[in-house]
């Protein structure tokens, strides 16, 4: 089998691993992701796309492993960094989380779900005042995503209560 037919079959399996993830089957998804990278173990959406399906399961760390691996093959994708820092946050490694969401929005600013994401990381930590700000962020790029207005209040909420931090009003 020559290169490019080799290619041409990891990005099948690639194709119907995404089919089979899109429909909620993450095990099969894990099986096709992984006969892409044996076929191109330089595949590096093969191995962000397993991790996503790594981390809907559960497995968090083993999701962390495959975006190691995606990031050292193509370091310049802000989605893997988002997806990175979701393990990661999973696994309640909020500073961690913070600095791939930190490199995500650096490597692509206009994403309101980092921005989000980095804002509940914050939260979790009691920066409550960076939260909103992120969350702000989030909202003006989507004002339509009421996930994050939510979010942001439960923030504020949490400020307003917090004896140390009174530095957001409503």
């Amino acid at each position: 089998m020559n290169r490019e037919n080799k290619s041409l079959s990891a990005a099948a399996y690639f194709r119907r691993g995404n089919k089979k993830r899109d429909s909620g089957n993450y095990k099969g998804a894990i099986d096709d992701y992984d006969q892409a990278i044996r076929l191109n173990p330089n595949y590096s959406e093969a191995h962000n796309n397993r991790g996503i399906a790594k981390n809907a399961l559960g497995n968090y760390s083993e999701a962390i492993d495959d975006y190691d691996r995606a990031i050292q093959l193509k370091l310049n994708d802000a989605r893997v960094y988002n997806n990175r820092g979701n393990a990661k946050q999973n696994l309640e490694r909020y500073s961690e989380a913070i600095a791939d969401y930190d490199q995500a929005i650096q490597l692509n600013p206009n994403d309101a779900e980092t921005y989000n994401s980095r804002g509940n990381a914050k939260r979790e930590l009691r920066r409550y005042s960076e939260a909103i700000a992120d969350y702000d962020q989030a909202i003006q790029l989507n004002p339509d995503d009421a996930e994050t207005y939510n979010n942001r209040r439960i923030a504020i909420r949490c400020s307003l209560l917090s004896p140390t931090i009174r530095q957001h009003t409503v």
